[in-house]
Order: structure tokens, then sequence, then C-alpha cells
């Protein structure tokens, strides 16, 4: 079973009561980082980590992170929201605050063919780019290559090996990418 938590940083403090529950890799860059979005967000994933999964966080070779002898887990943040998915199974998650600007050309240099003539042809092109960015960004995080394999090769409208969830979010699109099922409730989490 997968699980989603979610919290909004935007009124959370960065107060040494909060910070001192984190790990000492996200202490360490709450400290040394000057911009306080990204000192909330850091702080608002470290909260989520502490709580649900624990404070060992590591990084494989690759640069994804995980725990020792705890489950599997996903983090992204964009914005004034930090994600964290969990599992019994590899995961990756991606949240991304949808710009409603034309997205044509960046749909074009980012996604497949296939991808791009689907979503120029949606109803709504912002979110249908939006749902099928954030579902490349969690595959490739679940697959733990991150873009290794450049996002236009990446073809998510034919992945059929793995589970996906999607979910607006607000002004938020997030997606979930797992080998096992995956619970479509998101619980928030306050400080």
């Amino acid at each position: 079973m997968t699980v989603i938590y979610a919290i909004n940083v935007k009124n959370l403090p960065l107060a040494d009561e909060f910070v001192k529950k984190v790990s000492k890799r996200r202490q360490e860059f709450i400290s040394r980082v000057k911009n306080e979005s990204a000192k909330k967000l850091c702080l608002g994933a470290g909260l989520l980590l502490a709580k649900f999964v624990g404070t060992d966080e590591q990084t494989d070779k690759k640069g994804k992170p995980f725990v020792a002898k705890g489950p599997c887990f996903s983090v992204s943040h964009s914005h004034d929201i930090a994600i964290l998915a969990v599992s019994e199974n590899p995961i990756g998650a991606d949240i991304e605050l949808m710009d409603k600007t034309d997205i044509s050309k960046l749909a074009k240099r980012s996604m497949t063919d296939g991808e791009f003539s689907f979503i120029m042809h949606s109803a709504d092109s912002v979110k249908e780019f939006y749902r099928l960015w954030t579902k490349k960004e969690s595959y490739v995080k679940m697959l733990g290559i991150g873009f290794e394999k450049m996002p236009e090769n990446t073809d998510v409208l034919n992945v059929s090996e793995y589970n996906f969830y999607t979910a607006e979010l607000e002004e938020y699109m997030l997606s979930i990418c797992c080998s096992s099922n995956i619970e479509e409730k998101i619980t928030f989490f306050e400080a």
C-alpha cells in the first residue's frame, strides 16, 4: 500500500523547535540557504520524513534518498506544498504548481511526439501538460534514474507495468508512480 502526505509550508515558522526534528542533512541545508521559501520547503519535507519515515536520511550513488531499514519513499515540493509518498516498493512522486502560461514550446521540447499531440488536442492543454510532466518525473524518480533518460524520450502514455495516481490539488498537479496499489487520498500534516 502506498500513502501520500502533504504539508503547506506557507506559514511554517523556521523555528528551532521544528528544525531540530529533521535530519542533520536538512538542518545543514536550512542553515546554509538564504532563500526563505527553499528553507521552508526543505523543513516541511523533513518534518514529513521525520514523522512518517525517519531522520536517518541518506542518498544512493545517483542521489535518490532512502532511509536504512525503512520503507521506500519519494519527496517533492513546489512553491508552498511539500509531499511525501511512502510504500513498501520503489516509488516516485512529483508535484508542480500549474503555471497558466503558454506551454506549447516547453511541451514540444520535453514530450514525445505522441504526448505532444495528446496535450495539444486536449480540452485543457495546460492541465494535460502538467499531468504528463508530473507522471514523467514520478516515473523516473521511481526507477531511480532521474532524467538520465531524457524527458522527451520517456513516454508515460504507454507505461503499463506500474500504477500511477495523478490528482489536482488546488492549483497544483501531483503524480505518484509505484508498482503497488496507491491510496487515492492525500493526508495533510500540520506542524
